[in-house]
Protein backbone atom coordinates (compact mmCIF):
# COMPACT_ATOMS: atom_id res chain seq x y z
CA UNK A 1 0.00 0.00 0.00
CA UNK A 2 1.38 3.39 -0.93
CA UNK A 3 1.13 6.36 1.38
CA UNK A 4 -1.30 8.09 -0.96
CA UNK A 5 -3.66 5.12 -0.88
CA UNK A 6 -3.48 4.83 2.93
CA UNK A 7 -6.87 5.69 4.47
CA UNK A 8 -5.27 8.35 6.70
CA UNK A 9 -3.27 10.12 4.02
CA UNK A 10 -6.24 12.33 3.07
CA UNK A 11 -6.83 13.20 6.75
CA UNK A 12 -3.19 14.22 7.15
CA UNK A 13 -3.16 16.19 3.90
CA UNK A 14 -6.42 18.05 4.69
CA UNK A 15 -5.22 18.89 8.23
CA UNK A 16 -2.05 20.47 6.82
CA UNK A 17 -3.92 22.21 4.00
CA UNK A 18 -6.43 24.02 6.24
CA UNK A 19 -3.61 25.32 8.43
CA UNK A 20 -1.14 26.33 5.72
CA UNK A 21 -2.95 27.19 2.48
CA UNK A 22 -4.59 30.62 2.56
CA UNK A 23 -6.82 29.69 -0.39
CA UNK A 24 -8.30 26.67 1.42
CA UNK A 25 -11.95 27.40 2.32
CA UNK A 26 -11.35 26.30 5.94
CA UNK A 27 -8.16 28.35 6.40
CA UNK A 28 -9.96 31.19 8.23
CA UNK A 29 -11.01 28.76 10.98
CA UNK A 30 -7.59 27.11 11.30
CA UNK A 31 -4.43 28.77 9.97
CA UNK A 32 -6.20 32.13 10.00
CA UNK A 33 -6.80 31.71 13.75
CA UNK A 34 -3.19 30.74 14.36
CA UNK A 35 -3.71 26.96 14.43
CA UNK A 36 -0.61 25.19 13.13
CA UNK A 37 0.64 21.65 12.55
CA UNK A 38 3.48 20.20 14.60
CA UNK A 39 6.79 20.40 12.76
CA UNK A 40 7.19 16.62 13.20
CA UNK A 41 4.09 16.11 11.04
CA UNK A 42 5.36 18.27 8.17
CA UNK A 43 7.77 17.65 5.32
CA UNK A 44 9.56 14.48 4.34
CA UNK A 45 8.55 11.69 6.74
CA UNK A 46 5.79 13.82 8.27
CA UNK A 47 3.01 11.39 7.37
CA UNK A 48 4.90 8.47 8.90
CA UNK A 49 5.50 10.41 12.12
CA UNK A 50 1.83 11.49 12.17
CA UNK A 51 0.76 7.84 11.92
CA UNK A 52 3.27 6.78 14.56
CA UNK A 53 1.98 9.44 16.97
CA UNK A 54 -1.75 8.97 16.27
CA UNK A 55 -1.87 5.20 15.94
CA UNK A 56 -4.44 3.34 13.87
CA UNK A 57 -7.58 5.21 12.88
CA UNK A 58 -10.73 3.61 14.27
CA UNK A 59 -13.58 3.02 11.83
CA UNK A 60 -15.30 6.37 11.22
CA UNK A 61 -12.66 8.21 13.25
CA UNK A 62 -11.83 11.83 12.54
CA UNK A 63 -8.86 13.81 13.80
CA UNK A 64 -9.85 16.08 16.67
CA UNK A 65 -7.96 18.73 18.59
CA UNK A 66 -8.78 18.30 22.28
CA UNK A 67 -8.27 22.03 22.86
CA UNK A 68 -9.95 23.83 19.94
CA UNK A 69 -7.57 26.75 20.30
CA UNK A 70 -4.52 24.47 20.33
CA UNK A 71 -2.38 23.19 17.50
CA UNK A 72 -2.36 19.86 15.72
CA UNK A 73 0.20 17.83 17.68
CA UNK A 74 0.46 14.48 19.43
CA UNK A 75 -0.48 15.92 22.83
CA UNK A 76 -3.57 17.78 21.54
CA UNK A 77 -5.00 15.32 18.99
CA UNK A 78 -6.98 12.11 19.12
CA UNK A 79 -9.20 10.05 16.89
CA UNK A 80 -12.84 10.89 17.63
CA UNK A 81 -16.27 9.86 16.41
CA UNK A 82 -18.40 12.35 14.50
CA UNK A 83 -20.58 12.80 17.63
CA UNK A 84 -17.54 13.58 19.79
CA UNK A 85 -16.24 15.92 17.11
CA UNK A 86 -19.56 17.78 16.87
CA UNK A 87 -19.64 18.23 20.63
CA UNK A 88 -16.17 19.74 20.77
CA UNK A 89 -16.52 22.91 18.71
CA UNK A 90 -16.04 26.55 19.59
CA UNK A 91 -19.79 27.18 19.40
CA UNK A 92 -20.93 24.18 21.45
CA UNK A 93 -22.64 25.28 24.66
CA UNK A 94 -21.50 23.16 27.59
CA UNK A 95 -23.38 22.75 30.84
CA UNK A 96 -21.94 21.65 34.17
CA UNK A 97 -24.36 19.80 36.43
CA UNK A 98 -23.39 17.85 39.54
CA UNK A 99 -19.71 18.07 38.63
CA UNK A 100 -20.09 16.77 35.06
CA UNK A 101 -19.62 19.05 32.05
CA UNK A 102 -20.93 18.20 28.59
CA UNK A 103 -22.91 19.60 25.68
CA UNK A 104 -26.68 19.85 25.61
CA UNK A 105 -26.69 17.13 22.94
CA UNK A 106 -24.79 14.74 25.21
CA UNK A 107 -27.01 15.58 28.21
CA UNK A 108 -30.01 14.90 25.97
CA UNK A 109 -28.63 11.52 24.89
CA UNK A 110 -27.77 10.57 28.46
CA UNK A 111 -31.11 11.66 29.94
CA UNK A 112 -33.22 10.27 27.13
CA UNK A 113 -35.11 13.34 26.05
CA UNK A 114 -34.90 15.79 23.17
CA UNK A 115 -32.19 18.45 23.28
CA UNK A 116 -34.77 20.99 22.10
CA UNK A 117 -36.60 20.55 25.41
CA UNK A 118 -33.44 21.28 27.40
CA UNK A 119 -32.67 24.35 25.25
CA UNK A 120 -36.25 25.61 25.56
CA UNK A 121 -36.26 25.21 29.32
CA UNK A 122 -32.93 26.97 29.82
CA UNK A 123 -33.90 29.80 27.44
CA UNK A 124 -37.13 30.29 29.40
CA UNK A 125 -35.48 30.59 32.79
CA UNK A 126 -35.84 27.11 34.22
CA UNK A 127 -33.33 26.31 36.96
CA UNK A 128 -30.63 24.00 35.60
CA UNK A 129 -31.53 21.12 37.94
CA UNK A 130 -35.19 21.20 36.88
CA UNK A 131 -34.31 21.52 33.18
CA UNK A 132 -32.21 18.36 33.38
CA UNK A 133 -34.18 16.25 35.86
CA UNK A 134 -37.90 16.72 35.18
CA UNK A 135 -39.08 14.35 32.47
CA UNK A 136 -41.14 15.91 29.72
CA UNK A 137 -44.88 15.25 29.69
CA UNK A 138 -44.84 13.34 32.97
CA UNK A 139 -43.38 15.77 35.44
CA UNK A 140 -41.56 13.00 37.32
CA UNK A 141 -37.93 13.53 38.14
CA UNK A 142 -35.22 11.53 36.47
CA UNK A 143 -33.39 9.21 38.86
CA UNK A 144 -30.49 11.22 40.21
CA UNK A 145 -27.44 9.28 39.22
CA UNK A 146 -24.93 11.99 40.10
CA UNK A 147 -25.55 12.62 43.78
Amino acid sequence: MTKKSHECFGVWKAMRQRCICKTDRAYKNYGGRGISVDERWKGFGGFDRFMSDMGPRPKGGTIERIDNDGNYCKENCRWASRLEQNNNTRITVKITFNGKTQSIALWSKELGFNKGIIKYRLNHGWPLESALTIRPYGGKKVIKIYQ
